[in-house]
């Protein structure tokens, strides 16, 4: 989709608000925070999760998952398979450094149980790639491929 650097940011930042939001909101709820937390405190943890995770993407996750799917041995020219790959990475990748927040965060607030940390990280990664997987195959991927295409229609249309 994407086909410039400035493309590729667009794209990341599209694909990580929605992701972040689902991901946040998720995981308010799965922990019990949304009954703790203001809406403001809330905003302003989305935020900060937006930023990490953006970061997170365009420096190390993107071109780590760009790198594998281009190495795999399949038809680089079937669309399907090239946007199938590639979420696939991207939401492996993000959610192993998002967990490793997650795991951060918990240890700060003292929100960790008396597992080992190892044993804490695989559950809260399980927990979360069981939601993030499917929203990005079959909810925030293809919105944001869809708006994207008609934001960049958009640009490039011949202006009268």
């Amino acid at each position: 989709m994407p086909t410039t650097k400035k493309q590729e940011f667009y794209f990341g930042m599209m694909m990580c608000l929605g992701m972040v939001f689902v991901m946040t909101t998720y995981n308010f709820m799965l922990n019990g925070m949304s009954n703790v937390l203001t809406p403001l405190q809330m905003v302003k943890e989305m935020i900060m999760v937006f930023i990490i995770a953006l970061a997170l993407e365009l420096v190390i996750v993107g071109p780590i998952a760009h790198k594998v799917v281009f190495s795999l041995p399949f038809k680089k020219e079937k669309k399907l398979y090239m946007i199938l790959t590639l979420s696939t990475c991207m939401v492996i990748g993000m959610v192993f450094f998002m967990s490793i927040y997650g795991l951060i965060h918990a240890s700060i607030a003292g929100s960790l149980t008396n597992q080992h940390v190892l044993i804490s990280f695989f559950t809260i990664f399980a927990k979360n790639i069981i939601v993030a997987y499917p929203t990005q195959i079959l909810i925030i991927g293809p919105a944001v491929r869809f708006l994207f295409s008609k934001f960049i229609s958009i640009k490039q249309a011949p202006s009268l």
